[in-house]
């Protein structure tokens, strides 16, 4: 049996049902896009000691 990996848009709509009233998709929205950004963040953090040079350019790239 292979192991089943949800998309983004299934957790969105497990957590949107699973969630009263009409603001959730906007929460869950915020949320992900919040872990989004930290996991970038991390990631340069990781990058920064040997790649320290090309992280200004990096950053410029993930923001547009």
């Amino acid at each position: 049996m292979e192991d089943f990996t949800p998309t983004t848009e299934d957790v969105r709509l497990i957590w949107i049902i699973s969630q009263t009233g009409c603001k959730a998709r906007a929460e869950f929205d915020r949320w992900l896009a919040a872990h989004d950004a930290e996991v970038r963040e991390q990631t340069l953090d990781a990058l920064r000691p040997e790649y320290s040079d090309l992280i200004p350019t990096i950053r410029a790239r993930l923001n547009q």
